[in-house]
C-alpha cells in the first residue's frame, strides 16, 4: 500500500493551511493532523486553567488586604483628628485660665473660664478621604475638612490637605520632604516663566491655558496699552507653603502656595484655587505699578479695594458684589468704558466719573495736573 504524504504545509507561520492531493484514497486516516482542528494537550489546558484560578485568588486576597489597610488608617486618621480637636480645645482653656487672677477662688476660676470659652469658636475635623502616595514610603495624605462655627451658629469650611507619617507612636502630622516635591520643574508661556513641583503640575497646566490672555487684559485696564511683547518674562513662583519667606517674596512678587498643601474654600478645587491667588497676586502688582505715589485721605484706599475686586472677579469671570458706593461707581465706570486715567499726576488709580472727582477733592487730592 502506498504511503500517503497527506499533503504538505504551506506557508506554516501564517494561516497553517493544509493542502491536500486529489488522489487521497477514500476512507483512509491522514497521516497528517488537521491543525486546524487539533486541540491544546490536556496537560497544558489544566495548568491554563490553574494559572487564572490562582491569579483570580492572589487579586482577590491583595484586593482585600489593601482594602482592610485602608479601613485601619482611615480608623488611625480619625482618632487622630479627634485628638487634634481635643488638643486645640484644651490648650485654648489653659490660655484663657493664665489670662485670669491667681488669687481668684478655684471655682471662680473655672467658671470664668468656661464662660470665656462659650465665645470660642467650635473646630471640627472630618476626614474625606486619604491616599497613599508612592514617593514617600509611610506618608499618608488626608484630605480633611475643617468647620469653624462661631458662637452665634455662623460658620465656615475650608478644605485642607493634611500629611501625616506612620511611626512608632501611630500617625503624627508632619510636612511632605523633598522626595514628595520633587526637582523644581518650569513652564513658559508668552508673558510668565513659571516654576512649580510635580504635585501641582496638572493645576499649573490649566492656569497657563489663558494666563497670558487674562494678563493682557487687565494689563490694557490698568495701564492703558498692551503689555510688551519680548519684555522680560515675569517670574511667577509656585511653592510649597514652608518656603514662602519673606525674603523669597521680596525677590519676587508674584509667589503663592502650593495648591497641594494651601487650604482652600470647600467652594474650590486646587486649580480654581490656584488661579483666584494668580490673579489677585497679578492685578496688586499691576495696581502697584499704575500708583507709583499714593495721595493722602483715606476714600482712594476704597477706589484701589474696588478697583482690586472688580479686576480680579473680571479675571475669574465672576460678578462682583456690590459693597461700596464708591466701588459700584467705579465698576460702572470700568464697564462703560469711562476710564479717565491720570497717569500725568502719578495718581493711585482713576478718576472715572465727576462723583469721584468730588471724592478726590474732598479727600485733598489736586486735580489741577490733569
Amino acid at each position: 500500500m502506498r504511503r500517503n504524504t497527506g499533503g504538505w504545509i504551506e506557508n506554516r507561520m501564517l494561516d497553517w493551511r493544509i493542502e491536500e492531493h486529489d488522489d487521497f484514497p477514500a476512507g483512509t486516516e491522514r497521516d497528517t493532523p488537521d491543525v486546524r482542528t487539533s486541540g491544546w494537550h490536556p496537560l497544558w489546558r489544566h495548568l491554563v486553567l490553574v494559572t487564572l484560578l490562582l491569579l483570580v485568588v492572589g487579586a482577590g486576597w491583595l484586593g482585600g488586604r489593601l482594602w482592610r489597610a485602608q479601613v485601619a488608617m482611615r480608623r488611625d486618621l480619625d482618632a487622630v483628628l479627634r485628638t487634634e480637636v481635643a488638643a486645640g480645645r484644651a490648650g485654648d482653656r489653659d490660655l484663657y485660665a493664665t489670662t485670669l487672677d491667681p488669687a481668684l477662688d478655684a471655682d471662680i476660676r473655672a467658671a470664668w473660664t468656661e464662660s470665656l470659652m462659650a465665645r470660642v469658636p467650635t473646630v471640627s475635623l472630618q476626614l474625606e478621604r486619604a491616599t497613599d502616595p508612592v514617593l514617600d514610603a509611610g506618608l499618608v495624605r488626608a484630605e480633611v475638612l475643617v468647620a469653624v462655627t462661631l458662637p452665634d451658629g455662623e460658620g465656615v469650611s475650608t478644605r485642607q490637605p493634611r500629611f501625616y507619617r506612620s511611626g512608632p507612636d501611630g500617625l503624627q502630622r508632619t510636612q511632605p520632604g523633598a522626595r514628595f516635591w520633587g526637582l523644581p520643574q518650569h513652564r513658559l508661556t508668552r508673558f510668565f516663566e513659571i516654576t512649580y513641583r510635580a504635585p501641582d503640575r496638572d493645576s499649573v497646566a490649566a492656569l497657563a491655558h489663558d494666563l497670558d490672555d487674562r494678563y493682557a487684559a487687565t494689563y490694557r485696564h490698568l495701564l492703558g496699552q498692551p503689555p510688551t511683547e519680548g519684555a522680560p518674562r515675569l517670574l511667577l513662583q509656585v511653592l510649597p507653603a514652608d518656603a514662602l519667606t519673606p525674603a523669597q517674596r521680596a525677590r519676587s512678587p508674584l509667589v503663592v502656595a502650593s495648591p497641594s498643601l494651601a487650604p482652600r474654600p470647600t467652594s474650590l478645587t486646587p486649580r480654581e484655587w490656584l488661579r483666584s491667588q494668580v490673579a489677585t497676586q497679578v492685578v496688586v502688582m499691576l495696581i502697584s505699578r499704575a500708583s507709583k505715589v499714593p495721595p493722602p485721605g483715606s476714600g482712594w484706599g476704597v477706589l484701589v479695594e474696588g478697583v482690586r475686586a472688580w479686576e480680579v472677579d473680571q479675571w475669574l469671570d465672576r460678578r462682583t458684589p456690590e459693597t461700596t458706593s464708591e466701588a459700584a461707581i467705579l465698576r460702572d465706570a470700568l464697564s462703560s468704558g469711562r476710564l479717565l486715567p491720570l497717569w500725568q499726576i502719578e495718581s493711585p488709580l482713576f478718576i472715572v466719573d465727576p462723583a469721584l472727582a468730588r471724592l478726590a477733592r474732598a479727600e485733598g487730592y489736586s486735580l489741577a495736573a490733569y
